[in-house]
C-alpha cells in the first residue's frame, strides 16, 4: 500500500467541509493564531467559501444592532472557512469577504446576517450585527427586540461552532425553540 494515497485522493477530489471543520477542533489557540495571521494577510485558503460559491441576494431592508461576541483564535479559524449547504437540512450558506461574515438562507440566497469581525490582542470580536429586518424569524422567541441577536447566537455558536447555546428565556420558550429548530438546520461539526 502506498502511504501517500490520501494526499492523491485529496488533490483529485478535495477534502469534505466536515473534515476540514473537524480538524480545527484539534488545534489550540497558538496554532489557530498562525492560520488566522495567514488569512488576515489575505493569503488564500483552499476550498474556503466565497460569495460566488452559492447564489446570493443582498439585504432589502437592513437594520443594525450592537452585539458583544468574543471568539477565540480557534473558534474564528473554524468559522472563517464558511459553510456550504450539502443537504436539504443545511439551511445556511456562510462565507467571509473583506473581514465580513455573511449568512444567507440556502434556499432563497437571501442575506439574513452580516457581521464585521475585528481583531483584538488575543481574540476576535463582533460588536454589531446587520440583519434583514424584513425576514420572518422562525419562532416568536426571535421576533422581539433581542430576537435577531439570539438567533445569530444560535447560528454562530450552535450551528457553526457546535456549542450549546441557550437564550436567557429558553425554559419559558422551549417549545418554540424546538419547533423552530428545523428552520436552522441540523449541520453541526
Amino acid at each position: 500500500m502506498v502511504p501517500y494515497t490520501g494526499g492523491i485522493a485529496e488533490a483529485a477530489h478535495g477534502i469534505p467541509n466536515s473534515i476540514i471543520m473537524s480538524a480545527f477542533c484539534y488545534l489550540d489557540d497558538t496554532l489557530s493564531a498562525v492560520i488566522n495571521a495567514w488569512l488576515d494577510a489575505d493569503k488564500p485558503m483552499r476550498d474556503a467559501m466565497k460569495k460566488s460559491s452559492w447564489r446570493t441576494q443582498n439585504f432589502s431592508n437592513p437594520s443594525t444592532i450592537t452585539a458583544k461576541f468574543r471568539l477565540t483564535e480557534t473558534q474564528y479559524a473554524r468559522i472563517r472557512h464558511g459553510l456550504l449547504p450539502l443537504e436539504m437540512e443545511d439551511k445556511w450558506f456562510v462565507y467571509q469577504e473583506n473581514g465580513r461574515m455573511c449568512f444567507h438562507r440556502s434556499w432563497t440566497g437571501k442575506k439574513i446576517f452580516e457581521v464585521q469581525v475585528n481583531k483584538s490582542d488575543s481574540f476576535y470580536t463582533i460588536s454589531e450585527i446587520t440583519f434583514e429586518s424584513d425576514y420572518n424569524f422562525p419562532t416568536k422567541l426571535f421576533r422581539g427586540k433581542d430576537g435577531p441577536a439570539m438567533m445569530f447566537n444560535l447560528l454562530l455558536g450552535g450551528v457553526m461552532l457546535g456549542l450549546e447555546t441557550r437564550p436567557s428565556n429558553y425554559i419559558s420558550e422551549e417549545k418554540d425553540i424546538l419547533n423552530g429548530w428545523n428552520s436552522f438546520g441540523t449541520t453541526t461539526f
